[in-house]
Order: C-alpha cells, then sequence, then structure tokens
C-alpha cells in the first residue's frame, strides 16, 4: 500500500513539474513574441533569417548526418545531442515567429497603448479559420507523400534504374514489338551503340518503367527472391517503454508478389489497394533521411528534417496487409488527420501499434545490411555485401546484425579466420579470404570473411559470408589510378548521390570483380573448407604467437628489434581496434581547440565589458562636476557643459551603450537643463546650435523615448516602468541665481550638511545642492544615514516625519530661513547637544 501510495505521489509530482515547465515555456513564447512584434521592430528580419537558414539545413543536413560507420561512436552521439539541441532551439524560434504572426494580425495599437475592443473578435476569427482548414483537409493524408522528396527520389530510381529494363526504351533500335520488348528487354540492346541507336531520354515518363508489387516476381524468370527492407518507426513501445528504447523501429520485409512480414509474425499479402509499386518500395527503402530515422530518432533532428524539407519517409496505411484476408484494423486514425500526422513528424513521435498509419523509411534504421529478414528464415547460406560507408572499417553494420540475431532470433553468428597451417593434402585457403582483422588491415589483400551462423531455435546451423569492398589483386589499371586519385574510395560517403562516369564504372568493376571470387563451385565447397580451414576467429591475426607480430606466410615470429610493417606482417593489436585511437586523440585536440578558443572569447568580452564600465564611469563623473559648478549666467561653461553631453550621445548612442544615462535621474537633469539653457544661446553659441539639432541625443532622453512610445501596446497593459525624473525648473534655479548675486552673503561662510535615509531621496538632494551654493554656501557629500551606520555597526538615529531644517546658532537662523520650503519645519539644535557655529543641518526622512 505504501508503495503504491509513494508511486502515485511520485507521478503526481512529475505531472506537476511538466505543467509547470509547460507554462513557464508558454509564457517565454508569448512574451519574446510581442518583444518582436512591438518592441523590437525586426519581425521582418527575423522571418528572413529563419528562412535562409532553413535553405542552408537543405544544403548542409544531409551531409552532417551522424553514422556509425563513419565516425567515432561518441564524436556520433554528439552530434546527434547537438543536432537534437539545435532542432529543439529552431522549433522554439518558429514557435516564436507564428505566434508573432498571429500577434501582428489580432493586436491592432490603440492611441492610448493598450489593445483595442476588436482583438478577442480577431483571435476567435483566426482561430475558426485555423481550426476549419484542419477539419477540411483532415482526409487528404496522401499529400503528405506528394508533398515530400519521397516521389522525387521514387522517379529518380525508377527512370535510373528500373527504367534501364524497359525493353520499350530501346525498341526502336531493336526492331521489336513493344510486347516483345517487355518480356526480353536484353534481347533489344544492340551489343554496342550506333549512329542509329535512338533511346527514349531518362526524363521521359514511361508508365512501363515500374510495375505493380503485386506482378513482380522474379524468381519466375530465373531471378532472385527479392526482399526489400524497410524500417517502421516506433517511438512509442508498447512493452513498457523499456524494450525499443535504443531500436525505436520494427522491421519490415516486403517481397515479390505484394507479401510483406513484420518482424518475426507470419508472411502476409498486401491488399490491391495498398500494396503501392516496385519503385515506390524500393525508394522508401533508399530514404535515408527522414523525421523519423529509427534509432537515430529525436524530436530535435524531426525538427530540422520538416523544416528543411527533407522527408524521404513514407506514410502507409496499414490496414493493406489485412485487406486481403478481409479483416477490420483494429487501429485507429489520428485525430485531426492530415495535421495531427504532420505535428507527429515535427515531433517525431511515431506510434504503429495505435495508430493505422505507419510512418517508413530506409531499412537501414533498423539493420542495414539487409540480411536479418534471411535469417529469420533460418538460411543455410547467406552472402552479405558490407557496401555501408566505413572508412575506419570499423564494421558496425555487422555489429548491429550480430547483436539483433542473438537477441531477437536467438541465433548466434561466429565469425572464422583462415588455420595457420593448411588442409590434408596441401590445400589453401583462397587469398581473398581473410579474419576480420585482415579485411580491416592495410597489410592484407583480403576481402571476404566467413562466419559461422547457429539457429538454437530449431538447432540448424549456416555460413555467412561477408563481403567487404577493398582494393584486391587482379583489379585493372584504371581501378588502381581512380584509388590513387581518390583514397576514399571504395567507402566514400553515401550522401554522394551523383556520380561522374568514371566513380559509377570504379564501384561497378568493383562489384563484379569481387563477386567472382564467389562462384557457384567456391559457393558449394565453402562447408567443407570453413570445417577443414578455418577456425574461430579470436580477434588476433593469424598465426598468433604470443605477442610478437608474426609473419603470415612463414608463421614465425619476426626478428626481436625489426618493427618495420611489410607485406603480410600483422600487428598484435587488430587494425578496427587500433583506428578509432587516431580519432579520438583528433576529437581531443579538436575540443581542447574549441575549449580554448571559449576562454580566450569569454577573457575578451569581460576586458571589454570593464572597458566600457570604466568609461562609463569617467563621463558621468565629468557631467555630474560640470553639472555642479555650473554658472547660468556664463556662456562659457554652458558651452562646456553641451560640448560633454554632445560628446556622450556621439559615443553611446549608435552602440546602444546609454542604458546608464537614461537610468541616471542626474544625467536626466543635466540633459533637460543643458536643452534649455542651449535654447537661448542658439546664436551666440555654435555648440548649443549642434546640440539642439543632433537627432542622436534622442536617446539619452528617457522621457522622449517614453512619449514616442506612449502609442505603442504595452506587454502588461500597464507601464510599470519608472517614470522619468522631475526635475527642479531652471526659472527657479535662475531665481536663486539672481538672489545669490544680489545677496550673495546671506548664507556666505555657512556650512549646510545634507543627511538622507536611503538612495531615493538623492536626485532631489542634488538639485537643491546646486541652490544653496549659489548662496554662497559649502555643501559637502550628501550623507546616507542608513549606510554610515550600517558600516558603523550602529543603530541608525529616529528619522524625523518630515525635511527638518536645524541651525545651530543664531546667526545662521537667515539663511536656514532661506533655505526653508513649503512643508518644511525649522529647528534649532536641540539643547545637551554642542553647537557648531555656522553649521546648517537639513535631514530627509525616507520615503
Amino acid at each position: 500500500m505504501m508503495e503504491r501510495a509513494r508511486h502515485s505521489l511520485t507521478a503526481q509530482l512529475a505531472l506537476v513539474g511538466q505543467i509547470g515547465l509547460l507554462l513557464a515555456l508558454l509564457g517565454l513564447i508569448d512574451r519574446l513574441a510581442w518583444y518582436l512584434v512591438f518592441e523590437g521592430s525586426s519581425q521582418g528580419w527575423y522571418g528572413a533569417a529563419l528562412v535562409g537558414l532553413s535553405g542552408l539545413l537543405r544544403l548542409l543536413l544531409p551531409r552532417l548526418v551522424p553514422s556509425s560507420s563513419t565516425m567515432t561512436p561518441a564524436l556520433g552521439l554528439s552530434l546527434a545531442v547537438l543536432g537534437h539541441l539545435a532542432g529543439l532551439l529552431l522549433l522554439l524560434s518558429l514557435t516564436i515567429w507564428w505566434v508573432s504572426l498571429a500577434y501582428a494580425l489580432v493586436f491592432v495599437p490603440q492611441p492610448d497603448g493598450m489593445i483595442g475592443a476588436h482583438a478577442p473578435l480577431w483571435a476567435g476569427g483566426l482561430a475558426l479559420l485555423c481550426l476549419a482548414y484542419i477539419a477540411l483537409s483532415a482526409w487528404n493524408i496522401e499529400f503528405l507523400n506528394r508533398s515530400s522528396l519521397h516521389m522525387f527520389y521514387r522517379a529518380r530510381l525508377v527512370r535510373s534504374y528500373l527504367g534501364a529494363a524497359n525493353g520499350k526504351r530501346f525498341a526502336q533500335a531493336g526492331g521489336l514489338s513493344s510486347e516483345q520488348a517487355r518480356r526480353c528487354p536484353l534481347a533489344v540492346i544492340p551489343d554496342e551503340p550506333d549512329g542509329g541507336l535512338r533511346v527514349e531520354a531518362i526524363d521521359v515518363v514511361d508508365p512501363d518503367d515500374d510495375l505493380a508489387m503485386r506482378r513482380y516476381a522474379p524468381h519466375r524468370h530465373g531471378g532472385p527472391v527479392h526482399l526489400l527492407n524497410v524500417c517502421i518507426n516506433q517511438t512509442q513501445d508498447p512493452r513498457g517503454g523499456l524494450f525499443n528504447q535504443d531500436r525505436r523501429g520494427l522491421p519490415l520485409s516486403v517481397g515479390p508478389l505484394g507479401l510483406a512480414r513484420v518482424g518475426l509474425r507470419p508472411w502476409r499479402r498486401i491488399g490491391p489497394l495498398r500494396a503501392m509499386s516496385l519503385g515506390s518500395w524500393v525508394s522508401i527503402s533508399g530514404a535515408a533521411f527522414a523525421p523519423g530515422l529509427g534509432g537515430m530518432t529525436r524530436m530535435g533532428i524531426a525538427v530540422l528534417a520538416m523544416s528543411s524539407g527533407l522527408r524521404l519517409g513514407h506514410w502507409w496505411d496499414s490496414r493493406g496487409l489485412k485487406d486481403s484476408q478481409g479483416q477490420r484494423s483494429q487501429r485507429r486514425r489520428l485525430r485531426g488527420g492530415k495535421s495531427a500526422m504532420v505535428l507527429a513528424e515535427l515531433c517525431g513521435q511515431f506510434d504503429p501499434d495505435r495508430q493505422r498509419h505507419w510512418y517508413l523509411s530506409d531499412g537501414g534504421h533498423y539493420e542495414n545490411t539487409g540480411a536479418y529478414a534471411l535469417l529469420v528464415e533460418e538460411a543455410e547460406l547467406i552472402v552479405v555485401a558490407d557496401c555501408g560507408a566505413d572508412p575506419r572499417y570499423g564494421f558496425a553494420d555487422l555489429e548491429n546484425l550480430v547483436r539483433k540475431a542473438r537477441i531477437d532470433l536467438q541465433t548466434d553468428i561466429k565469425f572464422l579466420r583462415p588455420a595457420a597451417n593448411t588442409g590434408s593434402g596441401g590445400e589453401a585457403v583462397p587469398e581473398c579470404f581473410g579474419s576480420l582483422s585482415d579485411l580491416a588491415s592495410a597489410q592484407s589483400v583480403a576481402c571476404i570473411a566467413l562466419a559461422s551462423i547457429s539457429y538454437r531455435r530449431s538447432g540448424a546451423k549456416g555460413l555467412m559470408v561477408v563481403v567487404k569492398p577493398n582494393i584486391c589483386p587482379g583489379l585493372p589499371v584504371d581501378l588502381i589510378n581512380f584509388k590513387r586519385e581518390n583514397p576514399g574510395f571504395p567507402q566514400q560517403s553515401t550522401t554522394d548521390q551523383f556520380f561522374d562516369e568514371a566513380q559509377w564504372e570504379s564501384y561497378f568493376t568493383l562489384g563484379d570483380q569481387l563477386g567472382r571470387h564467389l562462384g557457384d563451385s567456391m559457393l558449394e565447397r565453402l562447408p567443407q573448407l570453413a570445417t577443414r580451414l578455418f577456425v574461430p576467429d579470436d580477434g588476433m591475426p593469424v598465426g598468433r604467437s604470443g605477442s610478437v607480430p608474426v609473419d603470415r606466410e612463414s608463421g614465425k615470429a619476426a626478428a626481436k628489434g625489426n618493427t618495420e610493417a611489410k607485406p603480410g606482417m600483422l600487428s598484435r593489436l587488430p587494425s578496427r581496434i587500433a583506428g578509432p585511437a587516431v580519432a579520438t586523440t583528433v576529437g581531443l585536440s579538436a575540443a581542447t581547440t574549441i575549449g580554448v578558443s571559449l576562454w580566450q572569447a569569454l577573457e575578451g568580452w569581460r576586458d571589454d565589458s570593464a572597458e566600457i564600465a570604466r568609461a562609463d564611469r569617467a563621463a558621468y563623473k565629468e557631467i555630474s562636476e560640470q553639472y555642479g559648478r555650473l554658472d547660468l549666467a556664463s556662456d562659457k561653461e554652458v558651452a562646456a557643459l553641451a560640448a560633454s553631453v554632445l560628446r556622450v550621445a556621439e559615443t553611446l548612442c549608435p552602440s546602444g551603450e546609454a542604458g546608464w544615462f537614461q537610468r541616471s535621474p542626474l544625467a536626466q537633469c543635466v540633459l533637460q537643463h543643458t536643452e534649455q539653457l542651449c535654447s537661448t544661446r542658439r546664436e551666440r553659441l555654435p555648440v548649443c546650435a549642434m546640440f539642439l539639432d543632433l537627432p542622436t541625443k534622442r536617446c539619452l532622453d528617457l522621457g522622449r523615448l517614453r512619449r514616442d512610445n506612449e502609442a505603442q501596446p504595452r506587454y502588461w497593459g500597464l507601464d510599470l516602468s519608472p517614470p522619468a525624473p522631475s526635475c527642479p525648473p531652471l526659472a527657479a534655479m535662475a531665481a536663486t541665481d539672481s538672489a545669490s548675486a544680489a545677496g550673495p552673503g546671506l548664507c556666505a561662510g555657512k556650512t549646510i550638511y545634507t543627511q538622507v535615509y536611503g538612495p531615493e531621496r538623492l536626485p532631489e538632494v542634488r538639485s537643491l545642492v546646486v541652490q544653496l551654493r549659489a548662496l554662497g554656501a559649502k555643501v559637502p557629500a550628501t550623507e546616507d544615514v542608513l549606510a554610515s551606520a550600517q558600516r558603523r555597526g550602529r543603530v541608525p538615529p529616529r528619522p524625523y516625519g518630515q525635511v527638518t531644517v536645524i541651525y545651530h546658532d543664531a546667526a545662521s537662523l537667515a539663511c536656514a530661513a532661506s533655505v526653508q520650503q513649503t512643508g518644511w519645519q525649522l529647528a534649532r539644535l536641540p539643547e545637551g547637544l554642542r553647537p557648531t557655529p555656522g553649521v546648517i543641518e537639513i535631514w530627509w526622512p525616507p520615503r
């Protein structure tokens, strides 16, 4: 009971956390979209950047897809994680963009800066329009496949490969009828082209290039039983969410006559309505990049694929597997139809056990060699062409096959290697055979490996022949020269979809040469050769002798001190294991370089920030000192102050660094008073004319910025930003200055101390200090009583209820009375305290 309660509380707490994260994310999207429309003024540039990014992803993303065969596992995982995070960031950016468009349509600003009463009507109309589109297009599911790259890819594959076997394209040269050309396509192709040969262009659509899968039966005419491997993407595991955590897919085998098999389930014939054609299934089987990538499926990567338009996958109605038997499918259509399926692609969420439509992609997303379907049938002899791009010769595809065969099929695949000693009668292992280490070694010419198969369910045995493309003896000179010019051959990236003539012919010739090693006689002899001449492969080189390198031909240990690699010499460490160490070292160096670069960039940013802060403090000090000793009647001092403010505006405004000036009440008063003083001196002071005419200084005026933005909609509906500071009227300062000029001795020789409780009163005090100094008084720096008491560890004195002017002696009464303003109280220093002649104190209570 306690365990059930704990589980329930944990689930509820997780739900609360998820709801909190969702609300926080929605709030972030809402705020950023609002800023983009009404505050940032960069919505157009933002949208253009997203469009440009989508085009760039369309170009680069296929080349950046991590492959287990072409890179180290750690690097592949890092790229997958980075791609996932980048996709999530892109999804957030796209969501903000679309929400901002909705805000631009719905929220029309009013003169008072508030949202108009018609906004709910606009929002409701927009929502109804979206719902109507979803409802009207829900049944048009085929549009998902027609709008993807599936149709384009299918057309190219059909015309390039299946069209090459369409005799009608050569019927004119062969003189045969269309029916004869269709039945015997090879009979109409001449031995060599001549001037009279006319072949239909590849971009001409011919309906006979493709044929229905239910009619496809090459085995009836001497061909193979052609099986096509497809991956059913499955990110929702019905078995508790743990079994399918890494695979995220199911194998689907499609065979001749429209037969299909899902995993270990029985073969079933696909119904005529959903059987599709051979070209469609071939293109699905090669859909290498799509939002669904089997074990590589991530939400972020799905977003990248969708936003860039790289959608080679196909949505298929799974009821086709049951149509022929008249059974009604128990799977349901996704609510929302086409729109829900688009969202499933975008999020990379697929559930074939509950959904009628399955998202199909490259069979290599589950198992890349294609041997899995043959292992399910417990074939006695399997020939595997391991042709995935594998420049490191790490055999990752074979590793995946061996693991899945053991887990799913209870089938053990154990690789063999040629024995050190030849068999009876001097029979030797063919030179093309070797261990996996030999296939990976640059010092070997082996390109074929052998493995034994043990089907534990039935007790049957079998053999697997693995052909690994590599350079082997007997190749023609053009192939050797092509290898010299292209070091990556024959393990070039599969993302290269455009071969030139030399590249195409080189791969074709290499495959033909490797296939000649496996003629009928050799395949018939393999069971006997495996028994007599092969031993289990323990991962060590042929002829192992302790840890000393061994010569493969003689079987003798190499002489000590002779560590130079020679033909026929194998090192103790297998090549496929030694290879990743180089990649790891390179990866560590790259990571170190990136880390040092980031550290240098961070240090540079910190230095720049410190330099900007020092410049801001220097500018603030200069302006405040000039303002403090300003003589309102002096043109020279007014010009100097105007020049200082002008220099700040020209320095800070273009770079957007005027925030400190806008936040400073003193700086705002300096700007306002300088404008007023310069307005009467425009004619005789050129610097004042420049100051008044400079548009750049508008960025310094917080009050003007507020007035300019009054008509903009406000996110919270109310303007919660602090108001612009209220500065003393210049007329009052001028009157005080005139009074000072008329009777400067009123406060001459007096010292007036100003005390405040906190910094809130400082702007008000600073404006008064100017007037006091104009009366001839000496005014030291204002003291913050609370801060002083805190530094000294004492209790601050009790504040007065209102602003209080305290004079120490009778001679200071006249000055104190002239300082007193409405609402202030005037008092003499209390008895018991020692007075100081000529001293006046002004105390401001806290706000």
